[in-house]
């Protein structure tokens, strides 16, 4: 081997090691930043509504996000609902192009949107829009967005709404985006069309657009995902009827034990009106899209979406075996066996540390928040 290929292999190794220096000190860099600017409070567990709504709401007009300009946050892989918990993933370079001088966006932080699970992008008109111009300009983006959305503007008047009418003028709009469900974090593409969307918006109502940094959205969506991958579980037992039931019997026999119709679904309701849990058709169909003969039964308990209860299980299996017996039913549980008595207080003892986990990490089951993260 030559001088001169000794020399070139060198210069490879000397420069690969400059490279792996500064991604390691950029990576140090964006981590320090990340940590300031979202360092989470101690009485919300997911974070300050107040802090972030400075953070987000009072951000100035940022550059059009594109997957060049910052990489894309780790997100989580989404999990089928059970118990456990995953190890956050590190922070990732951030773009350079921040602005030197926030500019506040005029009555977001007045907006009630949840900071802790969506992040919030706000228009400022140059003047009033009427309410059939916003509603047109906001359809695509309404239509075509993969993430729950929540629309709030300030009227002509000053009053802030909670809905887009065609009565009203709107001198801003605040469009709260869910940062995470059921469906995983919110990704670069998703995030960068609906950035897109906004300003169209903008463009075409004559307005200032002002949000959050891409790599802060990616960041706090995929922190959100592993909280609530962790402490996602569902519990389902299934009635297997003896003789198949005309779907019109099921369903009185049903209402008489006390279930309601609900989206498709009976529905189980506390005292409050919140679905404890549901029963649905074996084959996943709506009760109302047939009348054919049921073999088979599911009782479904969401965990995260039910109100927190030491008995929940328990009771769940209490009216399965009521509906068994009327339906002359067995209760077997996902492997086909029978139901094992007494194994409810086993399950519901460990429920009962389960929304106690969710209760700490703010997503209190049954909440608002926990029916929008667990969607």
């Amino acid at each position: 081997m030559s001088d001169l290929q000794i020399g070139l292999i060198i210069l490879g190794l000397v420069l690969i090691g400059v490279l792996l220096a500064f991604n390691w000190w950029q990576d140090r860099r964006v981590r320090r930043r990340m940590q300031q600017q979202f360092q989470p409070p101690a009485h919300d567990p997911l974070l300050d509504a107040d802090q972030a709504a400075r953070a987000q709401a009072g951000a100035a007009p940022t550059a059009d996000p594109t997957l060049g300009q910052s990489a894309a946050a780790p997100v989580a892989e989404r999990r089928e609902p059970g118990l456990g918990g995953d190890t956050p993933a590190p922070a990732t370079p951030a773009t350079e192009s921040a602005p030197a001088a926030p500019v506040t966006a005029r009555g977001a932080a007045d907006v009630p949107a949840d900071r802790a699970t969506e992040a919030l992008i706000s228009i400022e008109f140059a003047a009033p829009v009427a309410g059939a111009d916003l509603l047109g300009a906001a359809h695509p983006l309404r239509q075509q967005a993969r993430k729950p959305l929540r629309f709030f503007a300030f009227s002509a008047q000053g009053t802030l709404r909670q809905h887009l009418t065609t009565q009203d003028s709107y001198t801003s709009v605040h469009i709260a985006v869910q940062l995470a469900n059921r469906a995983g974090a919110i990704s670069p593409a998703e995030w960068l069309q609906i950035w897109s969307r906004a300003q169209e918006i903008a463009k075409r109502c004559n307005g200032k657009l002002y949000g959050p940094e891409q790599v802060a959205v990616l960041e706090q969506a995929a922190q959100l995902d592993r909280v609530a991958a962790a402490l996602d579980a569902e519990l389902s037992v299934t009635l297997a009827l003896t003789e198949p039931r005309p779907a019109a019997e099921v369903l009185a026999v049903a209402h008489e034990l006390g279930f309601q119709s609900t989206g498709g679904v009976l529905a189980w309701l506390s005292e409050q009106g919140l679905v404890r849990f549901t029963l649905a058709r074996g084959d996943g169909a709506l009760f109302e899209m047939g009348q054919a003969p049921l073999a088979h039964l599911s009782l479904l308990l969401d965990v995260p979406r039910s109100p927190a209860d030491e008995h929940a299980f328990g009771r769940m299996v209490k009216v399965g075996r009521d509906l068994a017996l009327r339906l002359d039913a067995h209760l077997i549980d996902d492997s086909g066996r029978p139901l094992a008595e007494g194994a409810e207080q086993v399950i519901d003892q460990q429920l009962v540390r389960l929304y106690g986990q969710l209760d700490k990490a703010g997503l209190t089951a049954g909440s608002a928040r926990a029916l929008r993260v667990f969607s």
